[in-house]
């Protein structure tokens, strides 16, 4: 590993006239890999405009690479909140690397104000803490943002889409012995609880309230008429992320911003040749 003590030194050669001492300094900053930009923060104020630009080209790269070397380790994970939380942590990397606090620590610290805000663990309750006490919600403006897919931008701003919030319910609640699950519908996402040999429903975007009965009974028909007869009608995690991915995809390219989205077209593709293949070998 090279010596962080040469970063300072490094950074002052960044733009330097010589294009051999431009290449060998950028190089040589690689070489630091995917935690560069943490060690970079102190720096930062004291970058010149050229820089910085080259500073986040290089984390970019350093980003991508450790990104694309981690990205499906989440599908050997069998816990089904392990690896939900597993992808979206990479997902949320790959926008912010370690440039801040990790999607670990930040649930972790929900979990424990939980713990010490007298509420039961049971899903009314966290729906209370999470969209009542901690004021989690769609959000105020924008509400097809790209970044409303993003756990971390969701939990930093305490505004999401409907799945952004339904995931961090899930994986919230998991930490407090709350089983919730996910059911992606067209143009919706569900909570489901599994209580008492019922199944219930609750509507991250509507303050996490229970659905209707009436309206829960209509959507189980349709899931059986498609299915059949079925004890669980959660989604996997697979078509969770496939879900999560398609979002980000179509809101980049109603901007018009072609470049993000060719990015998690590659991640889509890819997940979807991964599942395909283990389908196969199955």
């Amino acid at each position: 590993m090279p010596d962080r003590a040469n970063i300072p030194h490094l950074l002052t050669l960044l733009d330097d006239d010589s294009d051999f001492v431009r290449e060998n300094v950028q190089h040589a900053l690689l070489e630091y890999g995917p935690y560069l930009e943490k060690d970079l923060i102190p720096f930062y104020d004291h970058l010149n405009e050229q820089q910085a630009e080259l500073i986040v080209d290089i984390c970019s790269h350093l980003r991508e690479q450790e990104f694309e070397a981690t990205w499906l380790n989440w599908l050997d994970q069998k816990h089904i909140h392990k690896a939900l939380e597993q992808a979206m942590s990479r997902l949320a990397y790959l926008e912010y690397g370690y440039s801040i606090p990790q999607l670990e620590q930040y649930l972790n610290e929900l979990a424990h104000t939980f713990m010490f805000a007298g509420l039961a663990n049971e899903p009314s309750q966290l729906m209370t803490f999470v969209f009542d006490l901690q004021k989690f919600g769609p959000p105020q403006g924008d509400h097809h943002h790209p970044r409303l897919a993003n756990l971390l931008h969701v939990i930093r701003t305490r505004q999401g889409d409907q799945t952004s919030l339904g995931i961090l319910c899930m994986l919230l609640g998991c930490r407090l012995g709350i089983q919730l699950y996910g059911l992606s519908l067209p143009d919706t996402f569900l909570l489901v609880s599994y209580e008492n040999n019922s199944i219930k429903l609750y509507d991250p975007y509507d303050e996490g309230a229970p659905m209707a009965v009436s309206l829960t009974s209509e959507i189980l028909e349709n899931i059986r008429q498609q299915k059949g007869p079925v004890k669980s009608i959660h989604s996997s995690t697979e078509d969770i992320l496939l879900d999560v991915l398609r979002t980000r995809i179509n809101r980049h390219k109603g901007r018009n911003e072609y470049q993000q989205m060719e990015v998690y077209v590659r991640k889509f593709e890819t997940l979807m040749f991964e599942i395909q293949q283990r389908t196969l070998v199955a």
